[in-house]
């Protein structure tokens, strides 16, 4: 399947700040539970819904099959979290070297999620799932 551009423009509030972002996506659409996430990992389930945020910290939980999108400045795609069907958060797909060039080397890279006793535990970097 080749990968094909889709581009839309998101008008939404983060806390008290009112934000506008034209943002890319590569992929297919997300309502046809195809994900279209950026790196190209193939360890992401079906997703059939997509939140874009510019909150600090994104949560462990969420809609199932769902992913959390977390832009920074100018629209910048930072970081990935997607659920599964309980809702629990299962991977991360992080677009920086979170300021640790030496720690992470792998931009994009992905970390595994496991809960343990309801308690998440973040895997060590891995490089993308291709």
């Amino acid at each position: 399947m080749g990968m094909k551009a889709n581009s839309g423009f998101f008008n939404g509030t983060s806390g008290n700040t009112k934000y506008k972002l034209n943002i890319q996506f590569f992929g297919e659409d997300p309502k046809n539970g195809i994900d279209y996430n950026s790196a190209g990992s193939k360890s992401i389930n079906s997703v059939t819904y997509k939140t874009i945020t510019k909150d600090k910290k994104i949560p462990m939980t969420a809609k199932s099959n769902s992913v959390k999108t977390k832009l920074g400045d100018g629209g910048k795609i930072l970081q990935e979290r997607y659920y599964d069907s309980k809702g629990k958060a299962y991977l991360d797909i992080d677009y920086t070297n979170h300021g640790n060039p030496k720690m992470h080397p792998n931009v994009p890279h992905e970390h595994d999620i496991h809960f343990t006793d309801n308690t998440p535990i973040r895997g060590a970097e891995k490089e993308i799932n291709k």
